[in-house]
């Protein structure tokens, strides 16, 4: 079992913050959805099966990711982490933790992929996230399981789990696509990338529209000054 860092516990302790920041990962953070390539190239078959039904919400994210990961030998791991390691971070990406810093804003990472991959782009970041929050690997057989410490019926990382746990007055959420649909759902402002303002359109939830962190930033400072 892998226990929370000292950061994560200290992100939700009893003192809710005021406002609070909660952003994806794979094709937020980063430019490409990075556990999507990962997935088509270590799992390809699997992946293609599941793919389709996946993004027509046929099969739960739970189902479909750890049916796909428990098709990967453990000791693909490295490969995996270092394939993930050469994707770039979405520029502005530190210039928004800055502005956050200054205002006292927590940010936290949740992602719906692997902690451990995560890890491997963020890591020069690592201090500076309230919380990183994503899937744990099982490498104890052969090929790797995946579970979350915030697990739903059909999310494998219940992104709103963490929403509440932190217990923010006033939470921001920045994503790209299906795993945010619930995030997004539940958070008072959302910036949303194309494929989940669609997703959030079509269940009447009003987004911004993004393409860098550097818009971002500024529609925040627009937003904290009126």
């Amino acid at each position: 079992m892998v226990l929370l860092t000292q950061t994560d516990v200290a992100a939700m302790s009893d003192r809710a913050p005021e406002q609070a920041v909660f952003c994806d990962f794979d094709g937020t953070i980063t430019t490409e959805d990075t556990f999507i390539r990962v997935l088509e190239a270590f799992a390809p078959e699997a992946w293609a099966a599941v793919y389709e039904d996946l993004f027509a919400f046929r099969i739960s994210l739970r189902q479909s990711i750890r049916q796909v990961m428990a098709t990967i030998p453990c000791d693909r791991l490295p490969e995996m982490q270092a394939l993930v390691a050469t994707y770039p971070v979405r520029p502005g990406f530190v210039e928004l933790l800055d502005e956050l810093e200054a205002r006292s804003i927590p940010f936290y990472v949740v992602s719906g992929g692997l902690r451990c991959l995560v890890e491997a782009v963020l890591h020069p970041w690592r201090s500076r996230l309230a919380g990183l929050y994503a899937a744990e690997v099982d490498t104890s057989g052969p090929t790797i399981q995946v579970y979350s410490h915030f697990e739903s019926d059909q999310e494998l990382v219940a992104k709103v789990q963490v929403l509440d746990k932190v217990g923010a007055s006033q939470t921001i959420a920045i994503g790209d696509s299906i795993t945010d649909v619930n995030l997004g759902m539940a958070a008072d402002l959302v910036f949303a990338r194309p494929h989940l303002a669609d997703y959030l359109r079509d269940r009447n939830k009003a987004s911004i529209p993004w393409d860098t962190f550097h818009d971002v930033r500024q529609e925040l400072q627009r937003h904290w000054s009126n």
